[in-house]
């Protein structure tokens, strides 16, 4: 049912108050309309349906192609209800949409065809719009940009190290411990220390070894990250504050293991590495979708990648039938 409900509401002016404004009269409300204007003209139909010839409105979760690309279809036959920051994205990234999806979704091209951008007829700014829909109250807040998620995603680490300074009086209790028990002694200057790079590759059964490696992996990584974030960026207008958020945990993640493991030889780096590259890779392909490739390269970055990622877990299974056995991994 794509009605929330209906009831009363007042009638709302182009920009609202930050908060706890509502719009007005007898309505309902569709969130998300689907990839394009077939999609969306049907979404509405069955929406004025329901609405009986009451007022239509319409939002998004956001700024993508299977949520809100149909849009178009509701101009001038309902209100469209955009946050400011939505806007904002739709005129920066959706262009970009539309191209990466018609690479790599070519059976959509007919309804990436016929995606227009139209303008919202209400956008509302920080704060949030609350739409009283008679039995129900349909509440639109913003949740702020990846960097202000980012923020939010750290404060369970903040709360527990809150949390052992309350219990026990120390909030650095898992260092203790780690001291305690395995002899561990933090050194906050190892990423800076040539001999903390080991450039040999180890044997298979020398899970250490392999420690050691993704060590200096993981730095050249990161090095790299930077030369091909920054060269672009002087040139051209990028989408690197996007990803930053991605590189800056990268970066903290990857700096407080090797502090921690320095004194011990890199032992058990090999699976701390292992946070690290996953927001590197989810980083890595919102970086490609700024770029258009021939078919050809396209076709041959992706056997590279099967490659890689057939080799990746080959190690992986040897690893876990070592472990398996009671072999110490990492």
């Amino acid at each position: 049912d794509l009605r929330i409900g209906q009831g009363r509401l007042e009638e709302a002016a182009a920009l609202l108050r930050p908060h706890n404004d509502r719009l007005g009269e007898s309505a309902t409300l569709v969130i998300d309309t689907g990839l394009g204007r077939d999609n969306g003209a049907y979404v509405l139909e069955h929406a004025r349906r329901l609405a009986g010839g009451g007022p239509v409105y319409v939002a998004t979760t956001h700024v993508d192609p299977g949520h809100g690309f149909g849009t178009a279809a509701f101009k001038g036959n309902a209100r469209i209800v955009f946050h400011k920051t939505q806007v904002e994205e739709m005129h920066r990234l959706g262009h970009g949409y539309i191209d990466t999806f018609s690479r790599l979704r070519p059976d959509l091209m007919p309804l990436l065809r016929s995606v227009e951008f139209v303008e919202p007829d209400i956008v509302f700014p920080d704060g949030q719009l609350e739409l009283d829909l008679g039995s129900h109250r349909a509440v639109l807040r913003h949740y702020g940009p990846a960097t202000g998620l980012m923020f939010t995603a750290t404060l369970g680490a903040v709360f527990f190290f809150i949390f052992c300074q309350l219990r026990w009086g120390h909030w650095n209790i898992y260092m203790l411990t780690q001291s305690a028990g395995w002899g561990i002694v933090p050194d906050y200057l190892a990423v800076f220390k040539p001999s903390s790079y080991r450039w040999l590759a180890p044997a298979l059964n020398n899970p250490k070894g392999a420690s050691q490696l993704s060590m200096t992996l993981g730095a050249l990584l990161l090095v790299v990250i930077a030369v091909c974030e920054l060269l672009p960026a002087i040139r051209w207008r990028t989408e690197w504050a996007t990803r930053a958020g991605f590189y800056f945990c990268a970066a903290v993640i990857y700096y407080i293991s090797v502090s921690g493991v320095a004194g011990v030889e890199m032992e058990s780096m090999l699976r701390y590495e292992f946070c690290v590259h996953a927001l590197i890779v989810l980083a890595f392909l919102h970086f490609l979708h700024q770029f258009r490739f021939p078919p050809i390269l396209l076709r041959a970055f992706g056997m590279a990648v099967a490659l890689v990622s057939a080799a990746g877990l080959s190690v992986q299974g040897w690893y876990v039938w070592n472990f398996t056995r009671g072999n110490w991994v990492a």
